[in-house]
């Protein structure tokens, strides 16, 4: 009972993703046709909208929402995937028992409790790299000069493609982060699964 539930999580999770990839999709067509037919100041004048609104921005805050959501979506599945291979595996320490945010707190205890071998450590730091992204936009805005952690997050824009921050510290997201950060997830999921399947049949 427990092993289909850990096996239906994660493809429960996979499918979100999916269903997130299309949403992506969605909103770059979305994008696209606003940027062709809506950015200009006449196509706003004759739509009886605003001639100052900056169409990047607005693509921006479209694609920080995306983010927010997959990275949701990945906290709750992983939060799932750990508690059910605890009552599957009947392992005296549970998650909650550790410290941190859900993706410390899953990285120790799959490694440390259930013997993962597998994502590495690198994609896992990825990993949180994303969900202080996720914190930033939700939290602080999408402003970098109001996170405690500006000079961090100032660090990975530096070294990543497709994600800035414009003269004011606010986050300029295109769409080639998006796609990044989603085929990252899904092959990120797709180790978690195999790392499941090998360590509840050995």
């Amino acid at each position: 009972m427990a092993t289909s539930f850990v096996l239906q999580e994660l493809q429960e999770a996979r499918e979100e993703f999916l269903e997130l990839e299309l949403y992506h999709r969605t909103i770059e067509s979305y994008i696209s046709e606003y940027q062709v037919r809506g950015c200009s100041v006449a196509g706003r004048r004759r739509q009886g909208r605003p001639t100052g609104l900056d169409c990047g921005s607005f693509s921006s805050r479209l694609r920080a929402s995306f983010l927010v959501s997959l990275m949701s979506a990945l906290d709750h599945h992983l939060g799932n995937i750990c508690y059910a291979l605890y009552h599957m595996q009947h392992s005296q320490l549970a998650p909650h028992d550790l410290r941190g945010s859900t993706v410390e707190r899953g990285h120790k205890y799959l490694k440390a409790v259930q013997g993962f071998t597998r994502p590495e450590n690198e994609e896992w730091e990825q990993l949180a790299a994303y969900f202080a992204l996720r914190n930033l936009i939700v939290h602080n805005g999408s402003d970098v000069d109001e996170s405690r952690h500006e000079q961090r997050l100032r660090s990975f824009l530096e070294r990543t493609e497709g994600i800035s921050c414009d003269s004011e510290g606010v986050l300029e997201i295109e769409a080639v982060f998006c796609r990044r950060v989603l085929t990252e997830l899904l092959s990120f999921m797709q180790e978690l699964q195999e790392e499941t399947g090998r360590v509840i049949h050995k």
